[in-house]
């Protein structure tokens, strides 16, 4: 059994930027806002007994499609603010990983553990480790937190609670 591998670093706003994205819940937002309001304008024009043209359908769709895009930058400006709001305890993060779970906790004593019943996928990227849980959500891992040789044991770990044990 392979033991607890412990990094730490300190989270930067890319981090908490590349974090929010990894869920695509701003990306899932966006598009159901964008949805109701397509819908919505599509209703009140139906209400109002306008007919509806082929033109005004697209203009809908359109609307639909573009509120995600719109909601890009601000959901970026909204985080952007919520990290700068962190202590400097906050933002320093001690990551566990092991057998049985994985583990984030801050200077400031806020922890989270996850135990490998509850990841649903991880994947890595150039820069970190990012560990899809259930039923929503990710925790985001800066791969700087660890050396060459911890990566590849996370990875080993990964492989084996991912797939049952069976490798």
């Amino acid at each position: 059994m392979t033991s607890t591998i412990v990094g730490s670093t300190k989270i930067n706003l890319g981090d908490h930027i590349n974090w929010v994205f990894s869920t695509g819940a701003g990306l899932k937002l966006g598009f159901l806002i964008g949805l109701i309001l397509g819908v919505g304008y599509i209703l009140a024009l139906l209400y109002f007994g306008v007919n509806i043209s082929i033109e005004k359908l697209i203009k809908a769709v359109g609307f639909a499609l573009f509120v995600p895009v719109f909601s890009f930058p601000i959901i970026v400006v909204i985080h952007t603010v919520i990290f700068l709001r962190l202590s400097s305890e906050q933002r320093k993060v001690t990551i566990e990983i092991s057998a049985s779970q994985i583990s984030l906790c801050d200077a400031a004593g806020n922890k989270i553990s996850t135990p490998w019943s509850q990841v649903r996928k991880f994947r890595e990227t150039k820069n970190a480790l990012v560990i899809y849980v259930r039923p929503t959500g990710s925790r985001w891992i800066p791969k700087r937190a660890f050396g060459a040789d911890d990566i590849a044991k996370i990875r080993l770990i990964a492989d084996q609670q991912l797939s049952g044990g069976k490798n």
